[in-house]
């Protein structure tokens, strides 16, 4: 990325990178759990693998795995061929060298980069209580990773959703950590965002000012279990439930129960998002004129005018000034998505050569937006 452009920016904010998690993320986890810590099983080398040829074994089962029915992908852990033919060492992948993620922040002129997890975007385990032990061995992890950076890596935290008393309190515990958000899929497993178990999670969230972080990820159990290779899962088992929980969100009431609660949704691009409002506008008024059931007060366009729901986009994507014309200037921003497969070395730099936004526009795209989204100073 080049050092200077139009806009006379010279450092990035960046909205959504990740770690893929090494061993030690799991040093943390509850002593009733240890014996069931997840295990690096490396199959580097062996013939006819993919590129993610690395894998966690969790009470007996691999993950990622991108062979076979309901596949899953993704570059955690980090020792496979996949992670070593990455632009990035692999120590700046897994955080464990936070010095070398910093350098690579340089390289890219990112003053500011909000890590998410990797690990996490697929459930790890069908119990709960086991699923909430290694999410809060990841927060603390995590945490301490970012604390070596001098402020520069900021983190949200995963919290567990389908175990909402253990959420709740790990809401808090993510805002003394110093987490500026919280992570969440499009669904908590088979529940909707909306769902009213729910609640009093986005209450905490609310008093805690930390915003809820919507990602892409395999978090439907049923739209995973239909789908058989990789390609047609990132359309589907990946992208559906962010789609979900746009609909649960603007739909099920959660903005008018939580008023003081921001909302993100990250890495589906904005492309998407004329078509879902429009739809959605089109079935309010049937549901509530002609089968007289209720329904929010407001359309998602509506809400989306409330500035409250925010999107991350990407600099290529074409129908970007309707999305902004949808969603408002203040509500956009952009993420290198460092360093996943996916995530260009140009990324922000396709943003800044977007000469049909307005300077102005791509300034707040790329750095004060995100600021304001999780309440962070310059």
């Amino acid at each position: 990325m080049s050092g200077t452009n139009d806009l006379g920016i010279k450092q990035y904010i960046d909205s959504d990178s990740h770690v893929e998690e090494p061993d030690a993320c799991w040093n943390y986890i509850d002593a009733e759990f240890a014996r069931r810590r997840p295990r690096i099983v490396n199959l580097r080398g062996q013939p006819g693998l993919p590129a993610q040829d690395a894998y966690w074994l969790i009470d007996g089962k691999q993950h990622p795995r991108p062979l076979g029915e309901s596949p899953t992908y993704y570059g955690s852990p980090p020792v496979s061929t996949m992670a070593l033919n990455k632009p990035y060492s692999v120590p700046s992948q897994s955080l464990e060298d936070v010095s070398a993620r910093l350098a690579d922040l340089d390289a890219n002129h990112i003053k500011l980069s909000v890590i998410f997890p990797t690990v996490f975007l697929a459930q790890l385990s069908e119990e709960p209580r086991f699923e909430a032990a290694l999410m809060r061995s990841y927060n603390t992890w995590l945490a301490e990773r970012c604390g070596q950076s001098g402020g520069r890596l900021k983190f949200v935290a995963i919290i567990p959703l389908r175990s909402p008393q253990e959420a709740v309190a790990e809401v808090k515990r993510a805002k003394s950590l110093g987490a500026v958000g919280i992570y969440s899929m499009g669904t908590a497993g088979t529940m909707m965002l909306s769902d009213r178990r729910l609640d009093p999670v986005w209450e905490e969230a609310s008093k805690q000012d930390l915003p809820l972080c919507v990602h892409i990820g395999y978090s439907h159990p049923g739209i995973l279990a239909s789908v058989e290779s990789i390609y047609v899962g990132i359309a589907t088992s990946v992208l559906l439930p962010i789609f979900m929980g746009f609909a649960a969100i603007t739909g099920g009431g959660v903005l008018d129960r939580h008023p003081k609660l921001k909302v993100g949704f990250f890495e589906a691009g904005g492309d998407w998002l004329p078509y879902w409002v429009n739809r959605m506008g089109h079935y309010h008024p049937v549901v509530k004129n002609v089968f007289h059931l209720p329904v929010p007060d407001k359309t998602p366009a509506e809400y989306l005018k409330e500035g409250r729901i925010y999107f991350s986009v990407e600099g290529h994507e074409t129908q970007l000034p309707e999305v902004i014309k949808m969603v408002g200037e203040d509500c956009i921003f952009a993420s290198a998505d460092m360093p996943h497969a996916e995530g260009r070395e140009t990324e922000l730099e396709e943003m800044v050569e977007r000469i049909d936004l307005p300077a102005s526009l791509r300034e707040k795209i790329l750095s004060t937006n995100t600021l304001r989204f999780y309440n962070l100073k310059g």
